[in-house]
């Protein structure tokens, strides 16, 4: 149902009738332990409180709640159906909130309601059905009032605890028309009848339109799992094909230093090597610890952290993994290359600790990666190698920077 944004004004109600309040217990018979569990667990029928009436104690009946006077033992939950609907009074009574009394006839009832247009509200103040329109103005509001009206002239509220409920709602120029049904409490004997006034058809009509409901939600689950099956046996044949581009890929670049691991322990200072989805080159990932935790942060292939580090809830992990320090490479000789191609290339800062060669690297890669360059087509100044800070001063001299 819409919030209240400003009084509502009721056009029409029919409620049962309360008890007063007392204040005193007004029975001083001690509860048999059971019952009160018994109560913490599973809440309580109209049935088990006429029972208890029968029995000498006590039952207030009240708009929210019902008090059962008598001396019991000490409460020790409060929370039932999700809410708080049971605590004890200073006299040692008990209240149970009608949101605990009669659920499962009242799951019963609404559901049935919920097939022909009805709607369930529950919070922990009410636990009802309802219909409600949007209307532009006053007239039309309580014109639609006695459409509603109309429709539940047949309930009878002397069935149940509870009663019916008609209110128009002004909302920012507009009207809001609600009709809500509450059932507090029942008796198993009134279920039926109660629900036939409510939704206007038969019980049998109703078990067939249920019946048809849990057709129609099999019939969807059964295509909701072809579908899953489905994509899963096309998400297994990607990943299938990426583990066959991925060994493929590293078989033609290894890297020295690194090698297959399964379900390695993860500690600090670990580094490992993983294939892009592209399979054109390796991204590097480093770990270290912060606090408790163990966090993970994109680096280069010596460790320098190219981003920041994010908390990471697994302890092992599997792939390419940093054994040893890289065998060093010889300096590449720089008359080898072209004055026009190293014109071709530029260097722009990446972070604090790295930087990046981008343009035409391709006709000088290879000498790029023996200076400790790692190839990324996804760098943020676009596609080209990704070099620790400390690798500066050397790459500079071979592009004669």
């Amino acid at each position: 149902m819409e919030s209240k944004k400003t009084t509502a004004e009721v056009l029409f109600s029919a409620n049962g009738q309360t008890d007063s309040k007392h204040i005193l217990n007004t029975c001083n018979k001690p509860v048999d332990d059971k019952i009160l569990r018994d109560i913490e667990d599973n809440g309580v029928t109209i049935e088990q409180l006429n029972s208890l009436q029968k029995n000498g104690f006590d039952v207030f009946k009240y708009q929210t709640q019902i008090t059962i006077h008598g001396v019991f033992s000490k409460l020790l939950v409060n929370y039932l159906n999700g809410y708080k609907n049971l605590f004890q009074n200073k006299n040692l009574s008990i209240g149970v909130k009608w949101n605990a009394i009669d659920s499962e006839k009242k799951e019963r009832i609404y559901s049935l309601c919920n097939l022909v247009g009805w709607h369930t509200e529950k919070n922990s103040s009410e636990y009802c059905i309802f219909r409600q329109c949007r209307v532009n103005s006053k007239s039309e509001a309580i014109e639609k009032s006695l459409e509603y009206k109309e429709l539940t002239k047949n309930i009878d509220p002397s069935l149940f605890y509870g009663g019916v409920s008609i209110y128009m709602q002004p909302y920012f120029g507009m009207y809001y028309v609600v009709c809500t049904v509450t059932i507090n409490g029942i008796f198993e004997n009134n279920v039926n009848k109660v629900t036939e006034q409510i939704t206007g058809k038969t019980m049998q009509e109703l078990t067939e339109l249920w019946d048809a409901k849990i057709l129609a939600q099999q019939k969807e689950n059964e295509r909701y799992e072809l579908e899953r099956i489905e994509r899963d046996r096309l998400q297994k044949i990607a990943n299938e094909e990426s583990k066959i581009r991925s060994n493929d890929f590293i078989e033609k670049h290894p890297l020295n230093g690194f090698e297959r691991s399964t379900d390695a322990k993860i500690v600090s200072g670990m580094i490992c090597a993983k294939i892009n989805r592209d399979s054109t080159g390796y991204n590097f990932y480093g770990f270290k610890k912060i606090g408790a935790s163990m966090c993970k942060f994109k680096c280069d292939i010596d460790g320098n952290k190219l981003d920041k580090a994010g908390s990471y809830p697994l302890a092992t992990i599997s792939g390419l993994i940093k054994t040893s320090e890289p065998t060093p490479k010889k300096e590449p000789i720089k008359q080898t290359v072209s004055a026009s191609t190293i014109v071709s290339v530029k260097v722009v800062p990446y972070s604090e600790k790295s930087f990046a060669v981008v343009g035409d690297t391709k006709p000088i890669k290879e000498i790029l990666k023996s200076l400790g360059g790692c190839f990324n087509s996804h760098l943020a100044c676009g596609i080209g190698w990704i070099f620790p800070i400390s690798k500066m001063q050397t790459v500079s001299n071979f592009l004669n920077l």
